[in-house]
């Protein structure tokens, strides 16, 4: 049996990622920051059928050389900024939304069943999924 460290519950899968160089651009003017520390964020991923799954993401924290930001975090890759969920969830409910015609309850029941996973019913995060006017019309029909 192989070792498996114990971060998660029994039984989640979690992805790792990494981006923490020791310079990084500010998101506002794109001068060079230097990194101060390393932070970890977990953010819910669809990966696994009948299974939990984060990406673990360990990112730098870094001190701007501008008068724009104090500080600021690197992205972690897949994760859109200040997400909660991964681009790959947001597609997952995208599709479900729009080419199965579901509404928002069974979506919503549906990653619980399938990923284990609890979306947030927010008409708000819906409309961030896709910013083209025809997807925002059917989101609108489907809730």
């Amino acid at each position: 049996m192989r070792y498996v460290e114990d971060i998660g519950s029994d039984g989640d899968f979690i992805e790792r990622r990494f981006n923490h160089p020791l310079l990084y651009r500010c998101p506002q003017c794109r001068t060079k920051g230097r990194r101060v520390s390393i932070t970890t964020r977990r953010v819910a991923h669809v990966r696994v059928l009948n299974r939990r799954s984060w990406i673990e993401g360990e990112v730098g924290v870094y001190k701007a050389r501008c008068g724009c930001s104090k500080y600021f975090q690197a992205p972690i890759p897949g994760v859109p900024f200040r997400g909660q969920y991964s681009d790959e969830v947001r597609n997952v409910v995208a599709n479900a939304l729009i080419r199965d015609r579901l509404p928002y309850r069974l979506v919503q029941q549906r990653l619980q069943e399938d990923f284990l996973l609890r979306v947030s019913h927010s008409s708000s995060a819906t409309s961030r999924l896709c910013s083209c006017t025809a997807c925002r019309q059917n989101l609108r029909g489907s809730l």
